[in-house]
């Protein structure tokens, strides 16, 4: 079974709220969300994951500039599950196509997004684009939320009443690298080995050339 291995989708590094924080505040007047004032919600405003019925936040949220290009950070195949939750809230899920936790198939979701680069359904692999940065939905300025969910191979989330919708912490698995440097490194591995493994057939090549040369003698 592969590894689960998952690293940063965008170039920015900036956390800004971790999973089962609860920095997030709702205004149930007119539906806008803040962060915290002090380190309480503003007058006027409760907790944004309680009033989802969360227990904290489900993911981990990330500062980023607004059309920040993302990518699918996760070292696996994928197929993508695109949506716009009830507050307008533009997602992609990245489902595996094989189980990849416990035995599970897992999805890692990316929110709050301007568009979406990939389409319904179409297979992503590690590093490729899937869209832009942006503050859609229940957002209170640019920034990407991302999760892990472990799930059924047709994307529905398991364990969804464990007070995160069924999300995990992600970070026994996670790298605080961005994709795209992980996957040139591998890549210049991969070339390193090639090019070795030349020179070693080469070495071979000549031994076994010195070899008959001596028996004919």
């Amino acid at each position: 079974m592969a590894k689960l291995e998952i690293y940063r989708p965008i170039l920015s590094d900036r956390m800004t709220q971790g999973f089962g924080e609860n920095k997030a505040c709702f205004n149930p007047d007119n539906g806008k969300v803040s962060g915290f004032s002090g380190n309480s919600c503003p007058a006027g405003t409760i907790g944004l994951y309680k009033h989802f019925g969360m227990l904290g936040h489900n993911g981990e949220d990330w500062t980023c500039w607004y059309d920040e290009p993302i990518f699918h950070s996760g070292l696996f195949d994928g197929w993508a599950h695109l949506e716009v939750d009830s507050a307008g809230g533009i997602g992609v899920d990245i489902v595996s196509v094989d189980p990849i936790y416990e035995g599970n198939y897992i999805k890692l979701r990316y929110w709050h997004l301007r568009a979406t680069k990939v389409k319904e359904g179409e297979i992503v692999r590690p590093g490729q684009l899937i869209g832009h940065g942006d503050s859609t939905g229940a957002s209170s300025g640019d920034h990407l939320h991302w999760a892990l969910k472990p799930c059924k191979k047709d994307a529905k989330s398991l364990n969804e009443a464990n007070g995160y919708y069924g999300a995990i912490d992600f970070r026994p698995y996670f790298e605080n690298v961005f994709i795209l440097d992980v996957l040139k490194i591998h890549e210049e591995a991969k070339t390193a080995i090639r090019q070795a493994q030349t020179l070693i057939d080469r070495v071979v090549q000549w031994l076994n050339a010195r070899v008959n040369n001596f028996l004919k003698r």
